[in-house]
């Protein structure tokens, strides 16, 4: 039974509230994308994602507690589920913000993503790139774009502008679809990609976007920039 409590090991469960695909499910070194609320056995929230961008992080290298990295292979593309995790696969003895020492913690997540298996978003090339120079993580990439609202209303174009945008790939730079997007495209490739809203503005109003609003985007990459991963600065 896919949405039966699930008995982890050392006080942790997994409880689903609604399915995932049943067949994209994370491992070690996959790079997921979540929305998370964490909560107080007594029910009092300490920390959401859902007011905003969704987490991303590199499953399996201590970037987040214990128990998410245990907890989080269990769970296919699209599911939701209440994670417990006992004091000794979180915090253990020590406070960490609101949380007090000592506290078991409760996580209502959904992963959103695996990797670069998000739902709903989509990239349609219109012309190809060279097919070698993919952006990696903290490379500096150059692009034109163009940006719609859902009703095909142009909000911004760097064409017009006459100045291409510059970031850094997959350092929460930009909104998380585009991150989700320039590294599956290669230099010299111009693509639309549409945007599902919680990988845009989510439910913030952002300028001229209103919440919760799918975007569409035309994009071309210019260039990368290798960037040393282990660098935080581009000059290092």
């Amino acid at each position: 039974d896919r949405m039966a409590l699930q008995n982890l090991g050392g006080g942790l469960t997994l409880r689903p509230l609604v399915p995932g695909d049943g067949e994209t499910f994370p491992a070690a070194e996959s790079y997921v994308f979540v929305h998370y609320t964490g909560s107080l056995e007594d029910g009092t929230v300490f920390d959401t994602s859902r007011a905003g961008n969704p987490f991303s992080f590199t499953l399996g290298r201590g970037r987040v507690i214990r128990g998410w990295d245990l907890a989080l292979p269990h769970m296919s593309l699209g599911e939701r589920a209440v994670i417990h995790i006992p004091n000794s696969m979180a915090y253990a003895d020590r406070a960490h913000g609101k949380v007090p020492a000592g506290a078991d913690l409760n996580f209502d997540i959904e992963l959103l993503a695996v990797d670069t298996a998000a739902a709903n978003l989509t990239i349609v090339t219109q012309r190809p790139g060279d097919n070698k120079t993919f952006p990696k993580a903290r490379d500096r990439v150059t692009i034109h774009f163009r940006a719609y609202l859902p009703d095909g209303t142009k909000f911004d174009d760097t064409w017009e502008r006459g100045r291409a945008y510059e970031f850094s790939a997959r350092i929460g730079q930009v909104i998380m679809g585009w991150d989700l997007a320039v590294i599956q495209m290669s230099v010299g490739e111009r693509a639309r990609v549409h945007v599902p809203c919680v990988f845009a503005g989510g439910h913030k109003q952002m300028g001229p976007v209103p919440p919760d609003s799918d975007l569409d985007f035309e994009i071309e990459l210019l260039a990368v920039k290798r960037i040393d991963s282990h660098c935080m600065i581009d000059n290092c």
